[in-house]
């Protein structure tokens, strides 16, 4: 049984469906940062989580803890279920 690949097609949107679940939310992230057009200092004074925390997680480079990614949801000005929806391409 074969899988026939000829007619599929890329979601543009969606890149990093191999990337690991950190990269994804962090993808979803910056993407929700970039249409607020909100520097790290702001997310910073919004969150209370440190910048070098902030562009960690933004970067990928931190497993990002559930407390994290609602709180910069929140001063994105969107919700958690939006940031797991973006991240997993749905």
């Amino acid at each position: 049984m074969s899988l026939d690949l000829s007619k599929a097609t890329i979601d543009p949107l969606c890149t990093l469906r191999k990337a690991g679940p950190n990269d994804r939310v962090a993808t979803a992230l910056r993407g929700f940062k970039a249409e607020a057009k909100l520097p790290v200092r702001v997310l910073h004074e919004r969150t209370n989580i440190s910048t070098a925390t902030i562009n960690r997680i933004l970067n990928g480079e931190l497993d990002i803890r559930v407390v994290h990614m609602a709180a910069l949801a929140e001063a994105l000005g969107v919700t958690p279920m939006q940031v797991m929806q973006r991240s997993e391409c749905l």
